[in-house]
């Protein structure tokens, strides 16, 4: 069953029969699969039921759900004497999502990422190289979100990004950039 928003099924372009492709990300799989639409309800809510789907088609996005965090940072682009305020609003092992007021350059170009953690009540100043992997408009059109992928991490790196993404909370981390 999927719910209906505002307007009724008709006016939202779905009819009984008519098949459809529904995609989605569970954090770790980018999958879609087709459905039909079996029969719509207008009253006493709008939503519409359907089919079960044969099969779903899933592709491996990230190797780790990411953990939602909120981490004062800086990026740089690599080997630029220029940095840029940025949130990290989550991260794994592999890499992290940025939220910046500006374009910090473009898929594909190496960014230095610095920030500081509290790592078992001392504070850890973190220098990651990461690969630019995505820079999209912000949701709320201010700014961008920007996906990064870390590079030749050190143990050291390696063991607190682990010890953060671990956290049963990891929202409870935050710091303001010291460096």
């Amino acid at each position: 069953m999927v719910g209906l928003k505002g307007d009724s099924a008709q006016q939202k372009g779905l009819f009984v029969n008519k098949e459809y492709k529904i995609r989605g990300f569970s954090g770790q799989h980018d999958f879609s699969f087709p459905v039909k639409v079996v029969q719509i309800f207008e009253e006493p809510i709008a939503y519409a039921v359907l089919s079960y789907p044969d099969a779903v088609q899933a592709k491996i996005v990230r190797k780790e759900i990411r953990r939602k965090v909120s981490l004062s940072a800086k990026a740089a682009p690599h080997g630029k004497n220029l940095s840029f305020d940025v949130t990290l609003s989550d991260l794994n092992m592999g890499g992290a999502k940025l939220d910046s007021a500006l374009r910090i350059g473009t898929p594909g170009d190496l960014v230095n990422l610095t920030f500081v953690v509290d790592f078992e009540k001392s504070k850890m100043n973190m220098a990651l190289l990461c690969t630019l992997r995505y820079t999209i408009k912000s949701e709320s059109g201010e700014g961008y979100t920007i996906g990064v992928e870390f590079k030749d991490l050190t143990q050291n790196d390696k063991l607190v990004l682990h010890y953060i993404a671990s956290q049963e909370s990891a929202t409870e981390f935050s710091s303001e950039v010291e460096l």
